[in-house]
């Protein structure tokens, strides 16, 4: 079964002018945010989330913190409603 919540929104303005997107859209605004405020960041991702095709793919951030390692940061499902 396909996952039916995915939608195809990667671009940083539209979800800033809408405030929703795909997990894609919404880790590159992240991105750009922290290191922006000078915060080491990685854009991070799986093409086949679970190792299941049919699952689609995924993307989050990974920053770096004064604890010397790096931490993940999700970002909500979008909505669009």
């Amino acid at each position: 079964m396909k996952n039916k919540q995915v939608i195809v929104i990667m671009d940083p303005m539209f979800v800033l002018t809408f405030g929703y997107g795909n997990c894609t859209g919404i880790s590159i605004v992240l991105f750009n945010a922290l290191r922006a405020a000078g915060i080491p960041a990685r854009l991070a991702g799986t093409s086949a989330w679970n190792d299941n095709p049919d699952n689609g793919n995924h993307s989050w951030i990974e920053f770096y913190r004064s604890d010397h390692k790096w931490h993940i940061m999700e970002s909500l499902p979008a909505s669009g409603g």
